[in-house]
């Protein structure tokens, strides 16, 4: 089993998609709810002001594909040897 056969499967990449999403959604609502005590205006005040709007996207995005990718490569990662086994 290779990296390469693993990412170049057919839904690999829309689910590491999927999957950075729902944490990164995930993430910023447990943060809001510890930091913020979920006052959004507080939390959008602080994270969409121009100089720190970028360091907020590129931050989610990254931690995101980072989840995600290491997420969905174990989980196929474990399929394919169930797979191989059988």
């Amino acid at each position: 089993m290779s990296f390469k056969k693993i990412v170049s499967a057919k839904k690999f990449w829309p689910s590491v998609a999927l999957f950075g999403i729902m944490f990164i959604i995930l993430f910023n609502l447990i943060r809001v709810a510890f930091e913020f005590k979920f006052d959004f205006g507080a939390y959008f005040g602080t994270h969409f002001q121009a100089d720190h709007l970028v360091n907020f996207i590129i931050s989610n995005l990254v931690g995101g594909f980072i989840y995600g990718f290491a997420v969905v490569y174990f989980k196929y990662r474990r399929q394919f040897k169930e797979n191989e086994r059988n």
